[in-house]
């Protein structure tokens, strides 16, 4: 599950958790697990480039604790 975007720029991962376990029965989660990755558009690979302006930074919680 995508984290959004805290006011600071910090990704916020708690509705992530909550929305990982929400889904599976459970009232709420904690993240036990993130990863980050950059996302680029197909143009910026064709292009032969690794990254670029059009790219941006996600952070998902892989493994959460729920309750």
């Amino acid at each position: 599950e995508v984290c959004t975007i805290a006011p600071n720029g910090a990704p916020d991962c708690v509705a992530a958790a909550n929305t990982i376990c929400k889904g599976k029965g459970f009232g709420s989660g904690k993240s036990v697990d993130m990863t980050t990755a950059e996302v680029c558009p197909a143009k910026v690979y064709l292009a032969g480039r690794n990254s670029g302006a059009d790219c941006h930074t996600e952070t998902f919680v892989s493994r959460a604790l729920c309750q």
